[in-house]
Order: structure tokens, then C-alpha cells, then sequence
């Protein structure tokens, strides 16, 4: 199967049943391509990520119907471009920045991946982001 095949045949669901294996083949067979099931261009190498985000004059993340912002609302930091991204982007800033984060981060997150496994043993599933994402500060 050659690679424009292959992005050919991705599926939305191929790619939430676990997508990391559709990268990383990506990433060897075709690194810049379309995939039709989402409409999408996918990046999926660093070099070539970092080139498309430093150069926005010839990459925009703006899209007319984003599964982003249909999930979260219109606009978002992943789905525009500009004074509006950095205006988003400012509300974040500061609470993520490595100095704040290393206040909270102890108390917040390290502590999670031991308590969380003394309860999965007891329990069959766990959704882990569901019970640790509540918790982040907004």
C-alpha cells in the first residue's frame, strides 16, 4: 500500500481508538499529508512542525469548521492566528509558565499515579483524565 493510500484509508475512528500508531507510520511513509476522513493536512515530523508554526504567513491554524471549536466554542488558541492567538494566549500564559507550575505541580499531579493505581486494581476501568482534569486550575 503506498503512502497516499494509506492517509487515504485513515479513519476518525482509526484515529480515536489510538492515533499513535497512524503517526508514527505517517511520520516514516508520509509526513506531510491529507487525510480525507478529517479534512485535514497532517505534520507529523518535529522539523516540519516547527517549520509550519514559525512561518504563520504561509500556515494558518484557522479553519472554517474545526472539531475544535464546535467542541469548545469559537475561537480557541489552536484555531486562530494573530492578535487573537496571542490574546488567548495571554490569559494562559501566566499560569503555565515552568515557575508557577513547579508551585503546584507537587501537590496536583505527582501524587495522582500511585493513588490512581491502588484504586485500578480495585476497579476494571479508569479515566484518569476525567478524574485528574478537574482538578488543573482555569
Amino acid at each position: 500500500m503506498g503512502a497516499g493510500t494509506f492517509a487515504e484509508s485513515v479513519t476518525v475512528a482509526d484515529l480515536e481508538a489510538d492515533p499513535y500508531p497512524i503517526y508514527a507510520r505517517l511520520r516514516r511513509e508520509a509526513p506531510v499529508c491529507y487525510v480525507p476522513a478529517v479534512g485535514l493536512w497532517f505534520v507529523t515530523r518535529y522539523d516540519d512542525v516547527e517549520y509550519a508554526v514559525t512561518h504563520p504567513d504561509r500556515f494558518t491554524a484557522e479553519l472554517d469548521d474545526s472539531p475544535v471549536d464546535r467542541t469548545f466554542g469559537s475561537p480557541t488558541i489552536l484555531t486562530v492566528d494573530g492578535d487573537r492567538h496571542l490574546d488567548l494566549r495571554r490569559a494562559l500564559d501566566t499560569k503555565y509558565r515552568p515557575k508557577n507550575v513547579n508551585a503546584y505541580i507537587d501537590d496536583l499531579v505527582r501524587p495522582s499515579p500511585g493513588a490512581y493505581s491502588t484504586r485500578s486494581a480495585a476497579a476494571p476501568t479508569l479515566n484518569s483524565w476525567r478524574t485528574t482534569s478537574s482538578r488543573f486550575p482555569c
